[in-house]
């Protein structure tokens, strides 16, 4: 039996993305090789937007396919500071390890449809 994709909105994840990276931006100027000085408020805030908009899940299938597979970076974040798609996967490894902790990072490509 063939799993139907799920679809998830790029622009939804970007915004999520964006908040992030923006705040590291703040802190940082530039991402750093160790994402653990990273100030949990950025990952709290992210917390509570997507439990309050109900997105905790989508994210969640987002990251994991997202840290497990090819993407375009500037699908998932527009800025005038471009990260690459490395320095973004650590991004998404840290929000897995901070949002989701004892949770083991998903190594395995989910099917996902994505729609702008």
């Amino acid at each position: 039996m063939t799993m139907k994709a799920q679809s998830i909105s790029k622009s939804l994840i970007r915004k999520y993305i964006n908040t992030v990276v923006n705040l590291i931006i703040i802190d940082f100027d530039m991402p750093e090789d160790d994402p653990g000085i990273y100030g949990q408020y950025i990952f709290d805030d992210l917390l509570v937007w997507i439990k309050r908009d109900d997105t905790e899940a989508v994210l969640k299938l987002a990251i994991g396919q997202l840290i497990s597979s090819h993407f375009d970076a500037d699908d998932f974040h527009k800025n005038e500071y471009p990260w690459d798609e490395d320095e973004l996967r650590v991004v998404f490894k840290e929000i897995h390890r901070r949002l989701w902790p004892g949770e083991p990072i998903p190594t395995t490509e989910e099917e996902i449809n994505w729609i702008e």
